[in-house]
């Protein structure tokens, strides 16, 4: 028992290695217990070894087959492994269990979400709610899923009810931000995203929307305020140069967009659209050489991918075209 309580406390800590230990000597000395093998697998789960915590929780449930949290862990794990319908069994095992608690229906839900069972997937998230209204996670899920089924209102009304059970909830923010965006509304999704930023000064998606939103409202200095923010946060993200370059060149300023695509390069070597963007400068700044470069290094990246052979003589013909330059 000594051994038990160690290693929960261990594994609370964060010390999966010791707490593994401990379980394993917990195990030698009562081999019948179901919480001593569910506790190892979890230890387990926890360092990463996926298919070996499955191992230990399905022998917990050999002995003990009303362990719901057993079959909650093995349904989480079966996940990782991309193995969804599996992992819909296990929560209906819990949900059978415990029909009156929230975690199988929910974790159902998440299940069938990453099957694109959307419809299904809302009936859990509904019978969550039903049984916890008060349960922000479930309406963001909710949300989520109505986003997804294209029921952008329906999905605003979700975030708002998270916002307002929760309203630290960042991904409320944000997902509300997302939709006011994609149809127009730049206002308020720009209040969204930096009420993001306010909560979590370490978002980078926030400011990068927010950098996206200010271009669309023409405030292009902020703008690239805001792409300077994001490098900051995430400096080795190739698409974020991108995007500062970007909005440097619908600023005008496209010497300046110049080596920042060459970062972005240094980054990602196969970022067609570094290319594509830099040879388009280059050509008219009158560089026809160094574009040519750019462009037979573009077209060996679209010539290897797997797009489709018409697809990729259309893209080329175009980029040839608007620069007045033919490959070589």
């Amino acid at each position: 028992m000594e051994n038990y309580q160690e290693g929960q406390a261990l594994l609370e800590q964060g010390k999966y290695e010791e707490a593994l230990l401990c379980f394993h000597q917990a195990i030698n000395l009562h081999p019948n217990d179901a919480l001593a093998y569910f506790n190892k697998g979890l230890a387990l789960s926890k360092m990463g070894k996926t298919q070996e915590a499955i191992n230990l929780y399905n022998k917990a449930i050999s002995l003990d087959s009303d362990l719901a949290d057993a079959y909650l862990n093995k349904g989480g794990a079966l996940e990782q492994l991309g193995k969804f319908q599996e992992a819909v069994s296990c929560y209906e095992k819990v949900i059978v269990l415990k029909p009156n608690e929230v975690d199988g229906y929910y974790a159902k839900g998440n299940a069938l979400f990453g099957m694109e069972k959307f419809k299904e997937a809302l009936e859990c998230s509904d019978k969550v709610i039903s049984i916890q209204p008060e349960y922000a996670k479930a309406h963001l899920f909710r949300g989520f899923i109505l986003k997804e089924l294209e029921k952008y209102a329906d999905a605003i009304s979700c975030f708002k009810k998270t916002q307002e059970l929760d309203p630290n909830s960042t991904e409320a923010f944000f997902f509300e931000g997302q939709i006011l965006q994609a149809f127009g509304l730049n206002e308020q999704a720009l209040a969204k995203y930096e009420k993001v930023i306010a909560l979590d000064p370490t978002s980078f998606t926030a400011y990068n929307q927010k950098g996206e939103v200010l271009m669309g409202l023409g405030r292009a200095e902020e703008a690239l305020a805001c792409c300077d923010d994001t490098i900051k946060l995430d400096p080795n993200n190739a698409m974020l140069y991108i995007n500062k370059a970007i909005c440097l060149g619908l600023m005008e300023r496209e010497a300046e967009a110049l080596p920042v695509y060459d970062k972005a390069i240094s980054l990602d070597p196969n970022l067609a659209i570094a290319y594509e963007n830099k040879a388009r400068i280059l050509n008219g700044q009158g560089k026809k050489e160094e574009a040519l470069v750019c462009l037979e290094k573009l077209f060996s990246l679209v010539e290897n991918n797997d797009e489709d052979s018409e697809e990729k003589d259309k893209l080329l013909n175009e980029i040839k075209q608007s620069l007045g330059v033919g490959k070589k």
